[in-house]
């Protein structure tokens, strides 16, 4: 059979989001865990084994979206392994449902590696304050899920909401809201309605206004206050929620 190489990880410097979010242990890199593997393995155009732990654990056909399950015993530990030490195989020509102990729609392995390789922590590269919505509601008789992860799905379903107003209004510790976050992100399952990161902009924007008002206005006299952040309407608002919590 042919290797397919698998790129080394690659180190993503964090940096300070809104409120000095620690990103570092906030956030977890897909490269870190067997999400990042899988992810590159339904990129291939035929149908590929993934190698982990020197253990055939999955076979994944892209092309008709579908996988394997081809060692019964997954481990916790399996969802944890980085990219690099991971192995992409070319597959047999057989059918995805001739081989295995089970077989699903690729989306729900995804959002079990999501799940799993979250460890209460959000993808690289999403905001604590992302406005999010789920586009569907998924089929938890089939994917990892926890005791809450059905109120934070139906929730989701029909609100637009940050983790962190899920937390709050469900009362359910963030770590799980994290985990549901990843999971359907990873399952295509998230619609982005407001990026956070806009207001780590807009802070930086304003903290630059006061620095100049300051220089420019040596007598301390108040100007008018701006609108939130330049945002209105619905933003407006929703920004204005975001910094009371």
């Amino acid at each position: 059979m042919m290797s397919v190489s698998i790129p080394k990880p690659i180190t993503d410097t964090p940096t300070d989001g809104w409120l000095q979010h620690k990103r570092q242990s906030q956030h977890f890199d897909v490269s870190e865990c067997l999400l990042g593997a899988i992810q590159l393995a339904q990129r291939e155009s035929r149908a590929v084994v993934l190698v982990a732990n020197q253990r055939r654990l999955f076979r994944i056909d892209a092309s008709t979206r579908r996988f394997s399950l081809l060692d019964r015993a997954i481990k916790p530990g399996d969802w944890l392994t980085p990219v690099h030490q991971t192995e992409i195989l070319t597959a047999e020509h057989r059918s995805v449902e001739s081989i295995g102990h089970a077989s699903g729609d690729l989306s729900d392995l995804l959002w079990d590696a999501g799940y799993h390789g979250s460890q209460g922590r959000l993808p690289m590269g999403a905001h604590p304050y992302d406005v999010i919505q789920l586009q569907q509601w998924p089929n938890l008789t089939r994917v990892a899920h926890g005791p809450d992860t059905a109120r934070i799905c139906a929730l989701l379903v029909r609100s637009r909401a940050t983790v962190a107003m899920v937390s709050r209004w469900l009362k359910v510790p963030i770590e799980d809201v994290h985990r549901t976050y990843a999971a359907a992100s990873a399952a295509g399952l998230v619609s982005l309605r407001f990026s956070g990161a806009k207001l780590d902009r807009a802070n930086e924007m304003e903290s630059r206004r006061d620095a100049s008002d300051d220089t420019c206005n040596p007598s301390g006299e108040q100007s008018a206050p701006p609108a939130v952040s330049g945002f209105s309407g619905f933003l407006g608002r929703m920004v204005a929620r975001l910094r009371k919590l």
